[in-house]
């Protein structure tokens, strides 16, 4: 009998703090399992440590980790994300299912960062304090603007990440403000890259932006295959790059270029 209201009583408590995620705003950690991964402690580590420094509480800056592998988590959620487990750790900003037992729906404002370090962290909760107070449904690229409004825009951030052998996955992500009066409307977000320094950049992909209102920040991600952007050798390690960020807008074009150097060091085997 004692063994039977134990049970319910961890239910009960399963379900209430499920309820109080229903539509939240959530900052989601994913690794192989939520806790033992090494990679995965450092970023909840710092992550912990992010909220109490800003004076939140599990209230304020909700936060779940949840794990590949574990057998209490459905695969559908991570295949509605758009991440799977050779991502991980996964770092991310998502709205969550209303009712909660939905789980995640959906990542909001590309805030999202794939095999995640404490380095992201910061980030990563930026863009959760920028989100968090939305109204439901909304985002922060498409608040009600004046058709005829126009503006300028900064690029804040950008980043470059791409891995040989066995995944092959490249990354690039742009993070936009617009510090001007007025909104900035058709915007078009282009990736390059390129090996050697004298050769001419390679476009690897674009990302329209509809508009971007004033004061509000956006971000443009694209996803691919290191190998077909030419990245790997003919060992499947991946090769240092330039890469370069274009963001057009009435004509005009700012940029940000940067240099990627790799991680795995082609002489280990």
């Amino acid at each position: 009998m004692k063994k039977l209201v134990l049970i319910l009583l961890i239910l009960f408590a399963s379900i209430a703090s499920a309820v109080e995620l229903d539509g939240r705003t959530v900052i989601l950690l994913v690794s192989a399992h939520r806790s033992g991964d090494q990679r995965m402690e450092e970023v909840k580590k710092k992550l912990l440590e992010e909220r109490s420094a800003l004076g939140l509480d599990t209230e304020s800056m909700p936060i779940v980790f949840m794990g590949f592998k574990d057998s209490d988590t459905e695969r559908e959620y991570f295949d509605r994300l758009g991440f799977q487990e050779f991502d991980s750790p996964v770092l991310c900003v998502v709205e969550w299912g209303n009712p909660a037992r939905f789980g995640p729906k959906r990542v909001l404002d590309y805030a999202i960062a794939r095999s995640a370090t404490p380095f992201h962290v910061d980030e990563i909760v930026r863009n959760y304090l920028a989100v968090k107070d939305l109204p439901p449904g909304e985002t922060l690229t498409q608040p009600p603007v004046s058709p005829h409004a126009s503006g300028g825009l900064e690029i804040e951030t950008v980043r470059f990440e791409a891995g040989g052998h066995p995944h092959y996955l490249m990354n690039t992500a742009v993070r936009l403000r617009n510090s001007g009066a007025s909104t900035v409307r058709d915007i078009d977000v282009r990736f390059y890259c390129k090996v050697e320094e004298t050769a001419p950049w390679q476009l690897i992909g674009k990302k329209p932006l509809d508009k971007l209102v004033s004061g509000y920040i956006a971000s443009r991600e694209i996803v691919g295959d290191s190998r077909q952007a030419g990245l790997t050798d003919e060992n499947g390690f991946v090769r240092p790059c330039l890469y370069r960020i274009e963001v057009e807008s009435g004509g005009n074009i700012i940029y940000q270029e940067g240099e990627f150097i790799p991680n795995q060091d082609p002489t280990e085997p």
